[in-house]
């Protein structure tokens, strides 16, 4: 079959994965959406979105260096373009607008299936194009997260869900959450274990440096159970009176880091409030002792693909697919 595999930036560790299984038996065009939000996000690092086009080519938008690790990946797919969104809003007439031409960019490629990794609000437009031919979607949450609810996400799911001929998900937990929600849904739901992050291992330094600190890395949100950790830390200290621990990543959705929790051994923490690269974390995990994950909910988590990847422990809470 002909296919157009349409992703965001945001999901570009593990569409990698799963493009690999794809392209094997069809032919693949890959789409990869971007934003000024998403220009920096997991394995994608774009300086500049200005100049660019609506519709590029990798060596348009990539320096050398990222595209160099990307080759082997993207090998084997009929053609890759990104899709460069440069206004912030998602749901506007411009972002409508592009979206059409996307659509007749992606009649010209011809394809039978449209896979979509998740739902973009910024694809809203795409209905016509999808007419007569199937269109697979995966879902990487079948509900938002504690603390991120939104009725965008509400209406675009509602807008797509409906017209899905498959479904796929990274977790069997993520599948048998979305076929108890939406018992109306008869098309097909399948689901493939989320794989380690390979690309991570192209970013690893290659000496050994002192590993004495317990890491959380990701965005900042309240379902990430970061108060549970703070929580724990004291009863840790009472037995690890030296341990040293690490919270990294970028608040979202409005979430505040409770200071008075963490006031008491503030000189015991190094709190980096903003987003890191691919590059970074790594650096982080490798120094790292084991990683803490005491998420409240969960479906499946980048954090643990990318740590898995390159052979680090995690401490996790019993959450969504944790235990697959």
């Amino acid at each position: 079959m002909r296919v157009v595999y349409y992703t965001s930036a945001s999901f570009m560790d593990s569409a990698l994965e799963t493009l690999q299984l794809i392209k094997q038996r069809h032919t693949v065009h890959l789409l990869i959406e971007v934003t000024e939000f998403s220009k920096k996000a997991t394995v994608i690092q774009i300086e500049s979105l200005k100049g660019k086009k609506l519709i590029c080519t990798p060596d348009q938008v990539l320096a050398p260096d990222q595209l160099a690790l990307f080759k082997p990946y993207f090998e084997g797919l009929a053609s890759v373009h990104f899709v460069v969104h440069k206004n912030k809003r998602g749901f506007s007439p411009l972002s409508m607008l592009n979206a059409l031409k996307v659509g007749r960019f992606m009649r010209k490629l011809g394809f039978d299936v449209l896979h979509l990794d998740n739902v973009s609000q910024r694809i809203l437009a795409l209905a016509p194009f999808l007419k007569k031919r199937k269109m697979v979607i995966t879902l990487h949450d079948p509900m938002p997260h504690t603390g991120e609810e939104s009725w965008k996400i509400n209406f675009r799911n509602k807008y797509f869900i409906k017209s899905a001929s498959a479904f796929l998900f990274y977790s069997a937990y993520s599948r048998n959450t979305f076929v108890s929600l939406h018992p109306e849904i008869h098309a097909p739901a399948y689901h493939i274990q989320l794989q380690p992050c390979s690309f991570a291992r192209n970013l690893m330094h290659p000496f050994t440096r002192k590993n004495d600190s317990i890491l959380f890395w990701g965005r900042l949100s309240t379902y990430k159970g970061i108060d549970i950790l703070l929580k724990a830390i004291p009863i840790v200290l009472e037995k690890y009176p030296q341990q040293h621990f690490i919270i990294a990543g970028k608040p979202s959705y409005d979430f505040q880091m409770d200071q008075q929790l963490m006031q008491p051994f503030r000189m015991q923490i190094t709190f980096i409030a903003d987003y890191l690269d691919m590059r970074d974390a790594v650096m982080l995990i490798q120094d790292s002792q084991f990683l803490a994950c005491p998420y409240r909910d969960a479906t499946q988590s980048g954090v643990l693909a990318t740590a898995f990847a390159i052979g680090k422990t995690a401490v996790v809470s019993n959450a969504g697919s944790f235990s697959e």
